[in-house]
């Protein structure tokens, strides 16, 4: 995988959902526990690792990947895509942490802090697939 950057991001993916899994295990954890508190901000924490950390990393590696080969480009991963994946990364790992905030109040700072890295992601992902995307039809023959 280190030699194939987009099999490592893939890979990262895979992190994420045995990260959901393991989450999700601790909350019914802290529900045998009787710790209603715990159990919903574990349950949330596995839910957020599912889907920002897991089907996000999984979406922005093949999207991109996708967009990249429907125009006749490299499918390397380069500069651009290795710092969106950081940045995901850290968001969800933000947003994760911020689920447990029932329990550690201090973590609800990390809230707005993934919301911005999450509108600068799609931004960025918009302001480079974007242009790639609305001339697919362009100048091409169209397959049927």
């Amino acid at each position: 995988a280190r030699r194939a950057p987009l099999v490592a991001q893939l890979h990262a993916g895979y992190v994420w959902l045995g990260l959901s899994l393991v989450l999700d295990a601790l909350a019914q954890g802290g529900a045998g526990l009787g710790r209603s508190d715990l159990q919903r901000a574990l349950a949330m924490a596995g839910l957020h690792a599912l889907t920002l950390g897991f089907m996000g990393t999984t979406l922005l590696a093949m999207a991109s990947r996708v967009s990249a080969v429907q125009q006749g480009r490299s499918v390397a991963v380069d500069r651009g895509l290795s710092l969106m994946q950081a940045l995901l990364q850290l968001l969800a790992a933000g947003r994760l942490a911020a689920t447990l905030a029932p329990v550690w109040p201090g973590l609800v700072v990390l809230l707005p802090a993934a919301a911005l890295a999450y509108l600068v992601l799609a931004l960025a992902w918009s302001l480079r697939y974007g242009p790639w995307l609305l001339q697919s039809g362009r100048g091409r023959g169209r397959e049927r």
